[in-house]
C-alpha cells in the first residue's frame, strides 16, 4: 500500500502494487517501454496492460532531518524533531515505524497452513493480519487490506469488525491507535464458493482468476484454488512457448502439405484400387 500525500502531508489517496515475482518467475520475458526518472530511477510501462513496474520503493530523504549516530552531528533542520520528518536514528525513528505481515490457516482441512494445500470447494480460511510499531511513538492509523483478488474466488463471511467496501474489494478498520513498541492484529475469515468459477484468466490483469487467491500485507500469501476441469486446459496452454510470425508461418505450412500428402495419396489408394477390381471382374487376374 502506498499513501499519495499533499503538500500538508494528508493522504489524498492510497494505491496498491505487488511483487512481479508473484506474476511470473525470472525467466519470464515482459514486453514494454522503459525511461528513467530523476526521483524512483529506472522504471518500466508493460505494452499488454500499461501497468507501471519500477524497483524496490526508495525512500527520499533529501528533505527529512537526518541525524548521523556515529558522528553525532546533525543538518540544519535537526534542532527538533518535527512530526512531519523522520530522523534517522540508529535504524530507528523518532516518528512510527509500522511493520505489516499476514497469515492464512485453512479451517476446514485441519487448521493448516492456506499456502501448502490447495482450497476446495467451501472451504473456511482464516486470515490474521499484524501490525507493528518499532517506532518510539504512538500514532492513529487507518488499517486497510486489499481482498480484490481473494474475493474472485470466495465470499466473506467474517469481517474481524472491519468495514468491506463492495467497489474496491477493500477492508478496512479506521482509528486504530497503536503504541510505541507495540502490536495489534485483525482476523477475517473467507468462504470458498461452492461452484468455483471456470472464468477465464485475464488479459489485462493475467492473475485476475488465475487459479490463485493472494492476500498481500507486507508479506504475501498465495493460496492454490482446485479450479474446474476447464481451467487446467487453459494453464497448459498457457505455459506453451509463444511462436513469432515466421514460426507460425512454417507450421501452417508443415501442416497444409501434409494435408494435401494425405489427401492425394487416399484419391491415389482409391483408384488403384478401382483398377483392382476392374482387372479381376476381367478375369485379368
Amino acid at each position: 500500500q502506498h499513501n499519495i500525500t499533499n503538500s500538508g502531508n494528508q493522504t489524498i489517496i492510497s494505491i496498491y502494487s505487488r511483487p512481479l515475482k508473484l506474476l511470473s518467475d525470472n525467466n519470464t520475458t515482459i514486453e514494454g517501454w522503459t525511461g528513467n526518472s530523476a526521483r524512483i530511477g529506472w522504471f518500466g510501462i508493460t505494452q499488454n496492460n500499461g501497468n507501471l513496474i519500477t524497483n524496490i520503493t526508495h525512500l527520499n530523504l533529501s528533505d527529512k532531518c537526518l541525524i548521523n549516530t556515529n558522528t553525532n552531528s546533525r543538518d540544519n533542520k535537526c534542532n527538533t524533531c518535527p512530526s512531519n520528518d523522520i530522523v534517522i536514528v540508529d535504524n530507528l525513528s523518532c516518528t512510527p515505524n509500522i511493520i505489516k505481515s499476514t497469515t492464512a490457516t485453512n479451517i476446514s482441512q485441519g487448521f493448516v497452513d492456506a499456502s501448502s494445500i490447495n482450497a476446495t470447494a467451501s472451504d473456511q480460511i482464516s486470515y490474521t493480519i499484524t501490525i507493528k510499531n518499532t517506532g518510539s511513538s504512538s500514532t492513529l492509523i487507518e488499517l486497510d487490506d486489499s481482498l480484490s483478488d481473494i474475493l474472485e474466488y470466495s465470499t466473506l463471511i467474517d469481517t474481524g469488525g472491519g468495514i468491506l467496501n463492495e467497489l474496491t474489494g477493500e477492508l478496512s478498520w479506521s482509528n486504530l491507535i497503536l503504541d510505541a513498541k507495540s502490536e495489534q492484529t485483525r482476523t477475517f475469515v473467507i468462504k470458498i464458493l461452492d461452484n468455483i468459477p471456470a472464468t477465464a484468466q485475464g488479459l489485462s490483469n493475467p492473475v485476475s482468476f488465475d487459479c490463485k487467491i493472494t492476500n498481500t500485507f507486507g508479506n504475501s500469501i498465495n493460496t492454490n484454488i482446485d479450479c474446474p476441469i476447464q481451467k487446467t486446459a487453459e494453464t497448459i496452454i498457457g505455459k506453451l512457448p509463444k511462436i513469432d510470425l515466421f514460426g507460425n508461418l512454417i507450421f501452417a505450412s508443415v501442416v497444409t502439405l501434409t494435408g494435401v500428402y494425405f489427401y492425394t495419396r487416399s484419391r491415389q489408394i482409391k483408384k488403384e484400387i478401382r483398377l483392382i477390381r476392374k482387372d479381376t471382374s476381367a478375369g485379368t487376374i
